[in-house]
């Protein structure tokens, strides 16, 4: 596959936007935005950029923009060749500043928050923005690099991956027909654009000739979906079990409700079928930007653990072949897999020789081809479609005085599907459990926090402090100790 730059991608999808003209592009619950309107946006951004020093390959920063600020920010930059790494909201300001310094970001685009002398602010679709630029070090990437995601990984150590438009655009293309998206559809930005899931639901809007459709601040889901009427929707295991519990019958009208960003229990599937929502299952990961399997066939979908088939452009299989039907750990190959990571200000190739890439997550294919995703190698799990890893949670329990040993399990939770529980080593006095909740939340996003903090028990011949010997503690709280 020829690697687009990003100023060739950005002429892609400008194109896809004129061809589509004075129709409606954005849809929020009480105005619209046609695609004229939007390149007009992106221009305004791009004239701005323009002056602010940034060379091909520099990195920007998106923060603390909606998808209407961010879309049009998205096509400017790339216009220029720059590199976009949209920052989560969720991350405290601390964590910010250094995920700034690992990306070599040069820069930051923001709302203006209150009056400014800087020369680099243009009005957004919402209000002012401005261009803050940073010293940094400027990462050597590749030419075709156009976005950073950040993403956990492995061993507990989150990852910069970075992706082409190549990958965007393929994999977006590549799905368009497999969800049944036509034009004048409408799709719920349901999902933040930090994620891959989110930048996905845009890239398959915009070549579909669909309606993004854009929930208003603050808004519920329920109420989102009443006003706007999405033929499809991206859902992750928390958001539909708390739709089903609040408002089963908005999910009733979607042509399509598609499912991803973690396990999809059992349960959740049986109620969602029999409540006639056309639900569809997937696989994916941030490497392969976004899906990897699909499968909206009812018989699939009522399969505990299936996860559908491998979409055109993507190749599955287990890193050792052995009998069909055997589980292992799966592997992915295809036009879609990332650049690589950032790492040290350099481009990591995560693939083998072969161009595979081990996913580190469990599964198996039946005969008849559709996939099984049963679970991770390593200790990540997944909590209302955020990966968490138990390691960083102890690193940062560990970091704060008092505190001498931390180890994390994962307990079920209806809502969330998981949740961490910590149990904790301290020095005499041990601290509290809202002075560890206020050290965290310095260290880690709220959702990473433990839902309940107990006394570890003391290392004898029956403890070996492993995370599976603590777990059958909370089936007994009696034996618990609270922090």
């Amino acid at each position: 596959m020829i690697e687009l730059t990003p100023e060739a991608g950005a002429r892609q999808l400008r194109d896809a936007l004129q061809a589509c003209g004075a129709d409606v592009c954005l849809r929020w619950p009480s105005r619209t935005a046609s695609a004229a309107e939007l390149l007009e946006l992106a221009d305004r951004a791009g004239q701005a950029l323009s002056g602010c020093g940034l060379t091909n390959g520099d990195v920007v920063a998106l923060d603390r923009l909606d998808a209407a600020d961010a879309l049009p920010c998205l096509l400017a930059a790339w216009s220029l060749g720059l590199v976009v790494y949209p920052l989560s909201p969720r991350e405290p300001a601390a964590q910010l500043e250094r995920q700034l310094d690992q990306a070599g970001a040069g820069g930051v685009i923001e709302p203006v928050e209150k009056r400014t002398t800087a020369t680099a602010t243009w009005r957004g679709a919402h209000g002012r923005l401005r261009f803050r630029p940073r010293e940094c070090n400027a990462p050597a990437l590749p030419a075709a690099a156009a976005t950073l995601l950040r993403s956990s990984g492995s061993g507990g150590q989150p990852k910069l991956i970075v992706h082409g438009l190549s990958q965007h655009l393929t994999a977006a293309r590549s799905v368009i027909t497999p969800l049944d998206l036509r034009p004048g559809d409408g799709w719920l930005l349901s999902l933040p654009h930090h994620h891959v899931g989110g930048l996905a639901i845009i890239f398959r809007a915009l070549l579909a000739s669909a309606e993004l459709l854009l929930p208003d601040p603050g808004g519920s889901l329920a109420g989102t979906l009443a006003a706007l009427e999405p033929t499809h929707i991206s859902l992750v295991p928390t958001q539909l079990f708390r739709t089903l519990r609040d408002a089963p019958d908005r999910l009733a009208a979607p042509r399509l409700v598609l499912m991803g960003g973690g396990p999809l229990s059992t349960s959740l599937r049986r109620r969602a079928l029999d409540e006639g929502i056309a639900l569809a299952v997937s696989y994916g990961s941030t490497e392969s930007t976004a899906m990897i399997s699909l499968s909206a066939r009812p018989e699939d979908v009522a399969r505990p653990w299936s996860a559908g088939r491998p979409l055109p452009h993507r190749d599955v299989s287990l890193v050792e072949e052995g009998e069909e039907g055997e589980e292992g750990e799966l592997r992915v190959r295809g036009p879609t897999l990332c650049l690589g990571y950032l790492a040290a200000g350099r481009l990591v190739d995560p693939r083998g020789a072969d161009g595979w890439l081990a996913t580190g997550d469990l599964g198996r294919i039946d005969p008849g081809g559709l996939l099984y995703v049963l679970g991770r190698r390593d200790r990540m799990f997944v909590s209302g479609g955020e990966n968490i890893h138990p390691e960083e949670i102890e690193e940062a329990l560990e970091s704060i005085p008092g505190i001498d040993e931390a180890v994390v399990v994962v307990a079920g939770d209806d809502e969330f599907g998981q949740r961490p529980v910590a149990f904790i080593a301290c020095a005499t006095p041990a601290p509290r459990r809202p002075e560890v909740e206020a050290a965290l939340r310095d260290r880690l996003p709220s959702f990473k926090i433990p839902d309940s903090f107990y006394h570890l028990p003391a290392a004898d011949g029956s403890w070996k402090r492993r995370p599976a010997d603590l777990l059958p503690l909370l089936a007994t709280p009696e034996r618990l100790r609270p922090l």
